[in-house]
């Protein structure tokens, strides 16, 4: 076991076991086609409660031949991320760079806002070869210190480096931030952001336990991550988006001055602690309810939402007998299967209509409120059962 990378400690106890399951964000053409499975354990670090994958050496994490892009999942917050820029005196010749640029999304909308000088870093072909084909510049790597190293020669040092939502998923998450410290101008700033791991210990949304997110942060480990990095954490916000939370950090490479707020090394608080060591026994207690519940549940049953976490949902929760369908307006997927039990259909929500009465619909498509709405309104006055699978909490923002 290696030690904790946010606070060094070495004391991990088990957060969670879902046992051998099929990997996520497989899609199958063909009922009889393989696919690859995986054991999905994580643990988490009984001193600053970061959680993380068991086995991560032997985890996917080489995005090379991944093709998914992002752009449209941009949060709403995306322009207060570029003002903050300017606030902190990035001007529109200074060298920005994005690490996980993905299609260059990110790099169109900062490119629109006036800065000229960029750079993203892809390691996916596909994904850097839509940002390619935009006239960005990007380096088609992974990004870890020797590519920093490269980058910094060819160059210089970045007065911005941007990190979204890619930190979660690489295995060595120190040297990653040590990486980019290392092209980080004395007056640059770095702003990461990941996904926050308290909606999944507090309000025990599991689902978010994705087999893509080799660790998961608070804002107590994340700050202790970066401060071991070398950073000085200026700013740190957790955002609301959908229905999930996500941290967003602002910092400069440390001057070696007292910080604001020292990290404590042994953060975590006890009602954390004691809320990761009882999430196994609260998650199975959930799921046994749900088992019993789509018993009685009248067929067919539609799973509204046809990605990851709606997989993970299903197979956490022991639901993969009770699912007879998928339903998901991306047109990408409609016909094709996902492995449960057996493999199960993906169909566009119009699909409901073609039923004279729908038996149950499953809404699973957390964080799009509206969308659901209006896929079960046609249906709204039939004996169709809908379930709401978790209610809105998210008590420790109030």
């Amino acid at each position: 076991m290696t030690h904790c990378p946010a606070c060094s400690g070495s004391a991990f106890e088990n957060l969670i076991d879902f046992g051998t399951i099929p990997k996520s964000g497989i899609y199958l053409r063909s009922p009889i086609e393989d696919f690859p499975s995986i054991h999905h354990a994580f643990e988490f670090c009984a001193s600053c409660c970061l959680i993380r994958q068991k086995a991560i050496e032997s985890a996917s994490h080489d995005y090379t031949h991944v093709p998914r892009a992002t752009t449209r999942q941009f949060p709403k917050y995306i322009d207060a991320i570029i003002a903050s820029l300017k606030s902190h005196g990035v001007s529109g010749s200074d060298l920005v760079i994005e690490v996980g640029s993905n299609d260059g999304g990110f790099l169109d909308r900062i490119a629109s806002a006036g800065f000229r000088n960029l750079l993203g870093i892809e390691p996916s072909i596909a994904c850097a070869g839509l940002s390619l084909a935009k006239d960005h510049k990007i380096i088609t790597k992974h990004w870890d210190a020797e590519t920093a190293a490269t980058v910094l020669q060819d160059h210089g040092p970045a007065r911005a480096v941007i990190c979204r939502h890619t930190l979660e998923h690489v295995p060595r998450p120190l040297e990653f931030l040590q990486a980019i410290r290392s092209i980080l101008a004395p007056d640059g700033i770095a702003f990461i952001e990941v996904p926050d791991a308290r909606p999944i210990t507090h309000d025990l949304r599991g689902h978010e336990l994705w087999d893509e997110h080799l660790h998961i942060f608070t804002p107590t480990n994340l700050q202790l991550i970066m401060h071991r990095a070398g950073f000085s954490v200026l700013r740190c916000n957790a955002w609301p988006e959908r229905s999930d939370i996500n941290l967003l950090f602002w910092a400069r490479v440390d001057d070696g001055l007292p910080q604001k707020s020292p990290p404590d090394s042994a953060a975590a608080s006890a009602a954390e602690i004691q809320l990761c060591r009882e999430f196994e026994a609260r998650w199975k207690a959930f799921s046994s309810r749900l088992q019993a519940a789509s018993a009685s549940w009248s067929r067919p049953v539609y799973m509204l939402g046809a990605s990851h976490p709606q997989t993970n949902f299903i197979h956490f929760t022991g639901l993969q007998n009770a699912i007879d369908a998928f339903l998901d307006d991306n047109p990408t997927k409609s016909n094709l299967l996902i492995p449960l039990a057996k493999p199960v259909p993906i169909f566009p929500t119009s699909k409901l209509l073609e039923h004279p009465t729908p038996g149950t619909i499953l809404r699973g498509a957390f964080g799009y409120e509206e969308w659901m709405d209006r896929v079960t309104a046609p249906v709204a006055s039939e004996p169709t059962t809908i379930v709401k699978p978790y209610e809105p909490r998210m008590i420790f923002l109030r």
